[in-house]
Order: C-alpha cells, then sequence, then structure tokens
C-alpha cells in the first residue's frame, strides 16, 4: 500500500471518528435533588413518586480514652446528612425507562444529571463526557453509586447508609439489582453487600436502564 493510500485511509478513520463524536449524547445539565428542586423538575408525573424520607439522629458520639497530655485532631464528626439531627434525604421512585444509571450518575429522560443540590453543572466530570448505551435489566434498580468509584471513605459514609433508606421504603425482597457505578467491582464493597444477603449477580458495574 503507498504513503498516499495510507494517509487517505487515516483521513477517513478520522472524518468517521469525528462524526461519531459529535452526534455521540452528552449531559444537558444537572438536577440538584433537594425536596424543593424534585417537587419542581418532577411534581405531577404521573412515571415518577417524590418520597420525602425523614430520619432522626440519636447517637451520641463517645470521647476516645486517652492521656490527658495527649491531643486528639481526628474525632470530629463527619458533616454528612447522617450527622445532622432530623436531616431529610429526597428518593425518586422512578417508572420510566429512559432514565438511565451511567457515569456513577443517574440521568433522567431530558439526559440531566440528578446529583447533590450543593454543586453545579461544572463541578461533575460527567459533563464533558458523552453517554452510551444502556444495557436493559428487567426489574428494579437503586441508585448507590458515587462520582468516586467505589472509594472507601465515601462507600462506608454516603453509600452504604442509602441501603436504610431503600429498605425502609420500598424492602429489601423489592429491588432486583443495586448500580453502584462503571468500573471493576472493589472488593470491599462486593464483600460488605454479600454480607448484608445481596447476591453477587444483584451488583451491577455497568451502564444500565431498568424496566
Amino acid at each position: 500500500m503507498s504513503i498516499k493510500n495510507t494517509l487517505w485511509n487515516i483521513r477517513k478513520k478520522a472524518i468517521r471518528m469525528a462524526k461519531t463524536i459529535a452526534g455521540a449524547p452528552r449531559a444537558t445539565g444537572m438536577v440538584g435533588l433537594s425536596l424543593e428542586q424534585a417537587r419542581v423538575v418532577y411534581g405531577g408525573r404521573d412515571d415518577i413518586t417524590i418520597h420525602e424520607f425523614v430520619r432522626e439522629n440519636t447517637t451520641a458520639l463517645l470521647t476516645p480514652k486517652h492521656l490527658p497530655e495527649d491531643h486528639l485532631f481526628f474525632g470530629r464528626q463527619f458533616r454528612f446528612p447522617q450527622a445532622i439531627p432530623g436531616y431529610k434525604a429526597v428518593l425518586l421512585d422512578v417508572r420510566n425507562s429512559e432514565f438511565t444509571f451511567q457515569r456513577h450518575h443517574l440521568i433522567d429522560d431530558q439526559r440531566r444529571v440528578i446529583y447533590e443540590p450543593h454543586l453545579t453543572f461544572e463541578d461533575l466530570a460527567v459533563k464533558k463526557q458523552f453517554l452510551v448505551p444502556c444495557k436493559k435489566l428487567n426489574g428494579t434498580v437503586a441508585y448507590l453509586a458515587n462520582t468516586l468509584f467505589c472509594q472507601y471513605g465515601h462507600w462506608l459514609q454516603v453509600q452504604l447508609p442509602m441501603l436504610a433508606s431503600y429498605w425502609t421504603l420500598f424492602g429489601k425482597e423489592n429491588i432486583d439489582y443495586y448500580y453502584i457505578g462503571d468500573g471493576q467491582i472493589k472488593s470491599f464493597a462486593e464483600e460488605s453487600l454479600l454480607q448484608m444477603g445481596i447476591r453477587k449477580e444483584q451488583i451491577v458495574g455497568f451502564p444500565c436502564r431498568a424496566d
């Protein structure tokens, strides 16, 4: 093959790739999931039920035993919702297969990312990423992901506590799969879920949508 033909083939491949990239969908924006915002954006829809989940936290922190001359710098309580008495969580019960789980997020039928209300769309890496085709799963899928995929601290403080909310509202027996993000599932995540009676085939580490 001549150099001219080689360059021509490279050019054709580059053009095809550019057309593919140009046509690939991206997220269009973000919905900060506060109770008020959920009611404004999704209220009145027949395919979405908004649950206001309220929990009173009566857990008291115990000061670690130490010598009087020792100074502790690690005894502070994490400022996550679980640590705030009377905190409220918003859960969306979605019955719309156009909602997808991908890029570690739940993305609605208008390609808007649903995530924490104190962040902006510009804060999220998904703003610059292409969205991908998702595997269809038969059943119910619960969001158990985070932008930091299987990061140990977030797993313990944010993702695992979601289970209590899901099981309280919907019942463990009514959830078929748990989406924990796109990527190789870390052993500590899989082991902790298995210990709680979630089967390995229920743990989803790939882009998906539910029926």
